[in-house]
């Protein structure tokens, strides 16, 4: 039986919307408050 190679990726991205993706909450970009 030969190994078989699974690769898996995970990407961070920061969408440009104007609301959050599961509520209608504003999407407010602020680095001092992550």
């Amino acid at each position: 039986m030969q190994p078989t190679l699974i690769v898996g990726l995970e990407v961070h991205v920061q969408l440009l919307t104007q609301t959050k993706l599961f509520c209608g909450c504003v999407n407010r970009f602020n680095p001092d408050q992550p």
